[in-house]
């Protein structure tokens, strides 16, 4: 640094512009100014270096054969420069150094203060955005000695962490100066508590760095491969050309460390850097210059710095160029100040320094604040030297590195000449924290996943096995009365509402995000779809049959294929309407929710869910519409419970319904407390879907399969009797004599629609039952008796399902009379006749194309001369005991 401030004065004294360009010009003005230098040593102590200022202001009363000086270059250490500035600006002299001390900012105590170097906190913007924009880390600490320089510099670090960086988390503790070792290990163990991996270190002299590093590998958190320390450039050039063994705690724990610092530019990409190298070479090899050098430099016990040092002036050192910079710049504000007023005036000549600004040094272009006199530190170069092993200098045993240039810092962007290389001895950049040591993602157990799949299966086959045995089993009277277009379409609700179960099953862990997104869009579709078809299909068909039914006129109604599909149209388009909003609109997106977090705000719990930010304007619309359609259903279901079929579908679609209803409300509350817990909520969602569609199929389709099953056992179990001819009855002889029979005839008729027998109870159904049953006995009894053939009564009774054998002629004779119920005479009922209700003789019926099936009929099985009459119950048998024994009162009826 002296070399490079008495090559300024040579070059301003000369007018030699090589390497500042404005000297030849300024001079060229008429400049009488010749400048000389006066070196003095601080010895880093504030005392001294303020003795050795007020001497060399106090010259004009006490050595007047001595000039006085026009400005101050220095002090280097800014605990040193403050006191000095106070005096200098105190006394009219501006003063100029490369301290770094945000406090030499204060322009009130220090007026004419001024550096070419940024202060601590622009040094610090260089760092925090190496951190941010280098490590990509967004956590370090900080470990500083607590002077004038050392403070500053951590509390600029977190003054530019807040603009640059807010998210950055930075910690720092500090060490006094002159620490013991118990305060090192203190100080050391706050840093490993932060469990942080990066650390800044504002360390000096030498020997306290190395106690920090010791320490620090001790306790863990240097020299691991994992921890990486970074120093500032107070710590110099200190550890070049230091020999360390190279397994010891040093040896480890500066392997991989970088310096980050102010620079004077490189030479290779600044022409007046590479001039002033040049220059200070040749200053070398002049013996003239050597001598003066030699001359001007401080002397301890009577000797000088070594100026033929192999080392000296080989380049423009760190502080070199700045101190060039300085030089030059009061040079041309006192050329300037002296042309203006022909005098050198303190202030005069800072200002003038500072409205000279900007100009081009060998550290680059020179910015100063207007107010503090204090460098831009965008206009400033800083650099990051990598501390790496030299292979040529270390041995087996011994290791020594070198300052290897990686990246450097220029108009406020850091930009990468080579690759770092870390204390792992890898280029990797390594993480800001230890590694989180397990993220629980909560995604579905594989067995449950497989479980759920499983379930969607045999549901999807069980509708397409019912699906299958409709179509084979078309032409059967059972599928015709039904409507193969309601189960069909039963069918394919169900596999389209089980199929949720597939995207629901889907998360990360097996898919990608994208095919999340896909598995959340098309979940509430196939299960409003799937549901609204089934709903749609069943209420269809309830509301057609109290439609017939309640039809007053009783006539018979073709159901067509547009009857069951308007319904389920209407449904759907109102689905498919508020869906089709909902996916464009808002559509459900795969987004992952943190559960929990360690101490660094890290998750260590996920759970990834489907959402979107409009979901109540569409679900609430979507769960009115389908919940009210399946209440409306239920009401049809329920209305018409009392409508007795031959195959009792309504019992059986209400069962259903209600099934799904039952599932639902014990169901969702499961699945609202299992939301939180995919394991929970996934199976009970596929159990609630598993169940309400299996129930469904087996409550529409098992009890046809079993009638058609057992239709089939007693057509080949039985033989066909032949029918019973009478000349007073011609309806008895042309109708089948069952309704298997019946059936039978009717099995690949076209026109074949479902027969609705009646709306009563079923109490009310055993009750006239009975009543019928006893009514047929006593007429067969009593029919026996008037023809005078009483004495056949009874042939052979059983006592159970009992046996009557009856003459023919008996039989066809009793079919004409009906008995007076118990406690009226003949003459009292109505018409002379009692009459069995319309809707129990000939019934009305829901029919596709039409016809009329004869509901019930005596099973009345023929044979040569006699019918047998079966008994169900020993009440029969009695009652028929009864009428052959004693007489009955029969009234004759033309037509029955």
């Amino acid at each position: 640094a002296t070399a490079a401030i008495a090559l300024a004065i040579q070059h301003l004294n000369t007018g030699n512009g090589t390497i500042v360009p404005e000297i030849a010009t300024e001079m060229d003005k008429g400049c009488n100014l010749k400048f000389s230098l006066e070196l003095e040593d601080t010895k880093l102590q504030e005392s001294h270096g303020t003795d050795r200022v007020i001497q060399a202001t106090d010259r004009a009363a006490n050595a007047p054969d001595k000039i006085l000086p026009c400005a101050v270059l220095g002090a280097g250490r800014s605990a040193v420069s403050m006191p000095t500035a106070l005096i200098t600006s105190l006394r009219g002299y501006p003063q100029m150094s490369f301290s770094t001390s945000p406090d030499l900012d204060n322009s009130v105590q220090y007026p004419l203060y001024g550096r070419t170097i940024p202060a601590d906190d622009g040094t610090a913007v260089p760092v925090v955005l190496y951190f941010r924009n280098v490590l990509k880390a967004k956590h370090f600490c900080i470990l500083n000695v607590n002077d004038a320089y050392g403070s500053a510099f951590a509390l600029g670090i977190r003054v530019a962490a807040k603009k640059y960086a807010p998210n950055m988390e930075i910690q720092s503790t500090d060490l006094r100066v002159g620490a013991t070792a118990s305060e090192i290990e203190e100080a050391v163990q706050f840093l490993k508590s932060t469990q942080y991996t990066f650390f800044f270190g504002i360390l000096f002299p030498t020997s306290v760095l190395y106690d920090v590093m010791t320490e620090a590998h001790r306790q863990g958190i240097a020299g691991t491969g994992v921890h990486n320390w970074i120093l500032s450039d107070s710590s110099g050039s200190d550890l070049i050309s230091q020999t360390f063994p190279r397994d010891s705690p040093l040896g480890l724990s500066f392997r991989g460390t970088g310096l980050i610092g102010a620079s004077g530019g490189l030479p290779e990409l600044s022409p007046q850097l590479q001039a002033l190298t040049r220059e200070l070479q040749l200053v070398k090899q002049s013996e003239a210059d050597m001598m003066y050098l030699e001359s001007i430099f401080p002397k301890y016990d009577g000797q000088s710095y070594n100026v033929n040092q192999e080392s000296f002036l080989t380049s423009a050192g760190t502080f070199g160029p700045f101190m060039y910079d300085s030089a030059v710049a009061l040079g041309l504000a006192a050329c300037q100040t002296w042309q203006e007023t022909q005098t050198v005036d303190g202030e005069a000549h800072f200002q003038a320094m500072l409205e000279r600004s900007p100009f081009s040094g060998t550290t680059g272009l020179l910015r100063f604040d207007s107010v503090t006199g204090t460098r831009d530190p965008t206009s400033a170069t800083f650099t990051y030297l990598n501390h790496v092993e030299d292979t040529d200098l270390s041995t087996n045993t011994n290791v020594q590195y070198k300052q290897v240039l990686s990246n450097i810092f220029q108009q406020g962007e850091w930009s990468a000449l080579q690759d770092n290389v870390y204390n792992d001895g890898t280029t990797t950049i390594p993480a800001d924290l230890p590694a989180v040591p397990f993220v629980e993602k909560n995604h579905l157990n594989s067995s449950l996943r497989a479980v759920g799949l499983v379930l969607c299966g045999v549901a999807v086959f069980m509708a397409l096995a019912c699906a299958t045995w409709t179509c084979v089993k078309s032409e059967t009277r059972v599928i015709k009365a039904s409507q193969p277009l309601f189960l069909l379409t039963v069918c394919a609700g169900v596999i389209i509402f089980v199929s949720a179960i597939v995207p629901l099953s889907i998360d990360e862990g097996v898919a990608t995000v994208d095919g999340c997104d896909a598995a959340c869009i098309s979940a509430p579709w196939l299960l409003c779809v799937g549901f609204s078809t089934i709903f749609a299909a069943l209420f269809a068909k309830t509301r057609l049959i109290n439609k017939i039914f309640n039809d007053p006129s009783l006539q018979r109604i073709r159901v067509t294929p547009i009857d069951m599909a308007l319904p389920l149209l209407v449904l759907q388009g109102g689905n498919v309407i508020v869906l089709g909003a909902w996916t464009v609109v808002a559509p459900l997106e795969w987004t992952v929710d943190v559960e929990e977090t360690d101490i660094f705000d890290r998750p260590t719990e996920v759970l990834g869910g489907c959402s979107s930010d409009k979901v109540l304007p569409f679900l609430i619309p979507i769960v009115l519409l389908n919940a009210g359609v399946m209440v409306y259903a239920i009401y049809q279901a329920y209305a018409a419970r009392r409508v007795s079929t031959e195959y009792s579908e309504p019992e059986f679609i209400f069962k259903a319904m209600l099934s799904i209803m039952l599932v639902c409300f014990i169901g969702v509350p499961v699945l609202i407390l299992a939301q939180d817990n995919p394991d929970a909520f996934f199976f009970v969602f596929s159990c609630i879907l598993f169940v309400s569609s299996t129930g469904v199929l087996l409550l529409i389709f098992l009890p046809k399969m079993l009638h058609l099953n057992e239709r089939k056992a007693k057509s080949s179990s039985s033989s066909i009797s032949d029918s019973v001819h009478s000349t007073s009855s011609p309806d008895l002889s042309t109708r089948p004599e069952t309704i298997a029979e019946a059936t039978e005839h009717t099995e690949h008729d076209e026109k074949v629609g479902l027969a609705v027998l009646t709306t009563k109870s079923q109490e009310e159904l055993i009750e006239e039952n009975k009543y019928l049953r006893r009514r047929m006995i006593r007429l067969t009894a009593a029919a026996s008796y008037k023809s005078g053939t009483a004495n056949h009564v009874p042939a052979v009774l059983e006592k159970r399902n009992q046996v009557v054998t009856i003459p023919e002629e008996s039989a066809i004779a009793a079919h004409n009379h009906k008995r007076v119920p118990p406690g009226q005479s003949a003459d009292s009922k109505v018409g002379g006749t009692e009459t069995i209700p319309a809707h129990a003789r000939n019934p009305p019926r829901l029919s596709s194309s039409g016809g009329n099936t004869p509901v019930y009929q005596p099973s009345l099985e023929s044979t040569a001369d006699t019918h047998k009459v079966e008994f169900d119950s020993n009440e029969d048998e009695e009652a028929a005991m009864a009428a052959s024994n004693d007489g009955t009162i029969f009234e004759e009826e033309g037509e029955d």
